[in-house]
């Protein structure tokens, strides 16, 4: 055996990682997995906080118009967990509080819309307490 001559380093496969570096990837993953699982809850909260003050205006007035339901599939992947859409016609009613209502009354459609996109159109009543 010549002592010279180095031994041949062995042949790795084409698909080497090292393990700080699948660390730090698997980190990044779950960040960015944390990050979209608040967006999503955040979003399913304030539906539902937005549904319980449209409640407790229908409740002090109880003459206006009601929404119609229809069971459809909630936006984007909501239904992991476990929300539900709301299909139909989104009826949704302003608290009048001064006589310039116009630019409340655009942020609220705006409002409704974006957080329930999947709802065929809102039907806006403006009511004065």
């Amino acid at each position: 055996m010549d002592l010279t001559s180095p031994e041949p380093t062995p042949k790795r496969g084409w698909f080497h990682v090292a393990l700080r570096t699948l660390f730090v990837a698997l980190t990044v993953m779950f960040i960015l997995l944390a990050g979209w699982i608040g967006y999503q809850l955040n979003w399913i909260r304030q539906r539902h906080e937005y549904l319980e003050d449209q409640a407790g205006l229908r409740a002090r007035f109880p003459g206006a118009i009601e929404s119609t339901v229809v069971p459809v599939d909630a936006p984007g992947l909501l239904w992991l967990f476990g929300e539900r859409g709301r299909g139909g016609d989104f009826s949704l009613l302003i608290l009048e509080v001064d006589s310039g209502h116009t630019p409340v009354f655009g942020a609220e459609i705006a409002k409704a819309r974006t957080l329930f996109p999947e709802t065929n159109s809102c039907l806006a009543t403006i009511v004065r307490p």
